[in-house]
Formats: C-alpha cells, structure tokens, sequence
C-alpha cells in the first residue's frame, strides 16, 4: 500500500501542476491513465471539463501514467487485491451488460487466442476489473504490448500480430471515449478513496 500512496503523490503531483482545477484523487488518476491513451484528447473531452481537458491536453505526455505506474497499480502481482477491489464497483453491473464491452471482449478474446489457452492469462482475463484494464491496456499511447503483459502475465508470441491488428482497427474506427471513460470510472473508483 505504501507503494500506490508513493505512486499516486507522483501522479497528483504532476496533474495538479498542470490543471488549476481543484480534482480528487479519482480524476487525477483517471486524468493521468486518459493522458497514456492514444486517443487522450477525446477521452479527455469526455472525463473532464473543458477547461481541465484544455490545460491537460497542453502536457498530456508529462501528466500521462508511465508503465511502472501502471504495473503499480494494475499489473498481475497486484491483481488479486486490485480485482477484489474493483469487483465491488458499484458501475460493474452497468458495464458488464454493455454491449459494447461485450463487443470489445469478444474482439480481445479472438485476439489472443493462444494466450487464453495458457492457465495464469485465461485466469487473469476471467475476471471482470482485469477485462477493464486489458481495454485500457489496449489503448496505451507508449507500448500497449507490455502493458498488456503486464495485466495478463504473459502474451503468446503467436497472437502478437493479432493485437497489432486489433489495434489497428480500434484506430480506424475511432476508440470508444464513453467505453474507456466507465472502465476508467470502474478501476479508479476502488482504488483510491477520494
């Protein structure tokens, strides 16, 4: 726990530096993750205010998540504290019926094929806070590939291309802002308590 207190002093440090909106400690991590996103401006757009979202756009890359945070936070080692956790979100019920995160899983699932077939991953995705922060992995600005291992524990080599390619498709049609703002609510909530 000393950790993520060490981790999210980092992070509200950054973010409060850049925006003079007065943000609890749920949108500043939220803020942070939407800044590591490929699609930060429209994300950002949906989870903020318009003026947040304009101060945070200016210096979205210094504000945005790293991967050790990340890992921090939501990485395997961590998932078993962190699924609990976020299996008490009060939004999960709303999100898992959405068709459109359905839609998303399905899409992941048929992306890594090989990786699900392997114990510790098939595991780890059965949950539904790891299926949020795979969603979220996936639209990582830096390096999606390893943010993904970091949720999952592992990517089989074979279904790298696959992700590639999922990820290619995310980008064409247009990352889902409103999807990736109720799974950002979702892992956030329970994670830090203001």
């Amino acid at each position: 726990m000393e950790e993520k207190a060490r981790v999210m002093a980092a992070i509200r440090q950054r973010v409060l530096s850049v925006t003079s909106s007065r943000l609890s400690d749920k949108e500043i991590l939220k803020v942070a993750i939407a800044c590591a996103d490929r699609d930060y401006s429209t994300l950002l757009d949906v989870i903020c205010t318009r003026h947040t979202a304009r101060e945070c756009k200016k210096k979205y890359q210094e504000i945005a998540i790293t991967h050790a945070e990340f890992i921090c936070f939501f990485g395997r080692k961590k998932n078993n504290e962190f699924i609990s956790a976020a299996g008490r979100a009060t939004s999960v019920s709303e999100l898992s019926t959405d068709p459109t995160f359905q839609n998303v899983c399905a899409r992941i699932e048929a992306s890594l094929p090989c990786t699900l077939q392997e114990k510790e991953p098939l595991q780890i995705w059965s949950q539904f806070a790891s299926r949020m922060a795979v969603i979220v992995a996936l639209h990582a600005e830096d390096d999606e590939h390893k943010r993904l291992c970091s949720v999952l524990g592992t990517i089989v080599r074979t279904d790298a291309r696959k992700i590639e390619d999922l990820k290619a498709q995310i980008d064409e049609e247009g990352a889902d802002a409103l999807l990736l703002s109720q799974a950002l609510a979702c892992l956030v909530s329970p994670l830090v308590s203001t």
